[in-house]
């Protein structure tokens, strides 16, 4: 089992308290969705098979519909919807977990994705949590606001 000390817990505890609920909802969304993001690069990376439709279908996606909620997950698209696009990759599953009758063994590129960068996304966390909190100390709500403004 994995073990992680993260240094700075009591700071951010109080920082975090002295932002609104909708501050603090916003910056565990962008939180999550960066931390989200280092495992799609990776699994991008891992790809076994020289598949351009494979790599383009691993997207990051909110996975909660209610306000605040900072649920994200890095999937593979497939079905008809995604056909268009050239991102159907129905068959991403047989790569990642194999075939039962063996013809296909399985070759990790998510798991081993998240495996290898947990480290990575929660240091990406963090300091994406930081800068939000900078930025809304600051009086800007979004990165858009703040980058117009000039803000580092």
């Amino acid at each position: 089992m994995n073990s992680y000390k993260i240094r700075g817990v009591k700071s951010l505890s109080k920082a975090l308290d002295s932002l609104t609920l909708e501050m603090r909802k916003r910056g565990a969304q962008e939180a999550v969705r960066e931390g989200a993001k280092v495992v799609q690069k990776e699994a991008k990376l891992n790809v076994p098979i020289d598949s351009g439709t494979l790599k383009k279908s691993i997207r990051v996606v909110k996975r909660s519909r209610r306000h605040g909620d900072a649920v994200y997950s890095v999937v593979t698209r497939a079905g008809k919807r995604w056909q268009a696009s050239g991102m159907d990759a129905w068959y991403a599953p047989f790569i990642e977990f194999g075939t039962e009758n063996r013809h296909r063994p399985a070759t990790p590129f998510m798991r081993t994705a998240l495996d290898s960068q947990k480290q990575e996304v929660v240091r990406t966390m963090g300091s994406t949590l930081r800068e939000a909190i900078r930025r809304f100390a600051a009086g800007y709500k979004t990165k858009t606001q703040a980058k117009k403004a000039g803000f580092k």
